[in-house]
């Protein structure tokens, strides 16, 4: 019975510590790229989420990202991914792997989400963000069916 106990306890915080490293992937690393020609230019998901300006001289400054609502939900909604499976609830659980579910999706669809002109291709912060907020959606998921 002590087992089961303490994989139960792993279950319930495991979701947590992956959301927590999946977005600090996700934020620090380079999550989206944009290539022209042979020049590649990186840009992490503090950019590619909350907007990035860059004043190019003579007081001009050029926007290279805005605000993407739809990225920041995908944040707030991996968040909640994390921790309402500390609760031990299964409607909860139910809640949390759906909402890391839809974030996974929006997080995968960074290139696409991303206010930006031109092309974008997804980065490793994305992708690893992506799977570990999914891995964490599929274990509440997990917890909420189990009996």
């Amino acid at each position: 019975m002590a087992k089961k106990t303490k994989k139960n306890a792993l279950l319930q915080f495991l979701p947590i510590l992956l959301v927590i490293v999946g977005i600090v992937l996700l934020l620090l690393l380079p999550a989206v790229a944009y290539k022209v020609g042979d020049n590649t230019t990186t840009y992490n998901g503090i950019k590619a989420i909350f907007g990035y300006q860059k004043d190019v001289g003579l007081g001009i400054m050029v926007t290279y990202f805005e605000f993407s609502t739809v990225l920041f939900i995908s944040l707030i909604l991996s968040f909640l991914c994390g921790v309402l499976p500390i609760f031990n609830n299964k409607l909860l659980n139910l809640v949390a792997g759906t909402s890391g579910v839809v974030a996974t999706v929006f997080i995968a669809l960074i290139t696409k989400l991303a206010v930006f002109n031109g092309t974008l291709i997804i980065g490793i912060g994305a992708i690893l963000g992506a799977v570990l907020i999914g891995l964490s959606a599929l274990i509440s998921l997990y917890l909420s069916y189990k009996k």
